[in-house]
């Protein structure tokens, strides 16, 4: 941030952050929802290259699914939500992927806070870069919403 001059948005956006990261509900909201996902990628059950490849396709696969404006149900858009969430699957819960879809989705979806989108929000006003990131989330999450709300039809 120091390299960069920010606009008078950016300043707020940047102060308010730093007040939000003081903030002892965001620090729990933090370690109790938000610290699973880091321990998962520090402790990888694939190689960190693999791992970061995987992200990046799945980020390059959401981002071309949102040009296109396809709908969350969508059978393409579908398929990258459970190329996602099994990512985080072991072998074992990789076995029964309903289960684990259901579980993880739902931890996934109360782990968005209102602390931690405000946070997400801040982080999109300082970097473009993190906007799109931050929408292709979003869009996912909502995928696996829909897929949640669906899995005992037909």
């Amino acid at each position: 941030m120091n390299e960069v001059k920010l606009t008078a948005k950016q300043t707020v956006a940047w102060n308010e952050l730093q007040e939000l990261m003081n903030d002892p509900q965001y620090i729990a909201d933090f370690v109790h929802y938000q610290l699973p996902f880091f321990n998962i990628a520090h402790k990888p059950r694939i190689q960190a290259t693999t791992w970061a490849r995987k992200l990046e396709d799945i980020r390059i696969r959401v981002g071309t699914a949102m040009e296109q404006k396809l709908s969350i149900d969508s059978p393409i858009v579908q398929a990258i939500v459970e190329d996602f969430v099994m990512m985080y699957a072991n072998s074992e819960q990789s076995n029964d992927k309903s289960a684990f879809f259901r579980q993880f989705t739902q931890y996934v979806l109360i782990s968005v806070t209102e602390r931690i989108e405000r946070f997400n929000k801040l982080c999109s006003i300082l970097n473009p870069k993190w906007r799109i990131i931050h929408k292709g989330n979003a869009f996912l999450l909502q995928g696996m919403q829909w897929k949640l709300e669906h899995m005992d039809e037909g």
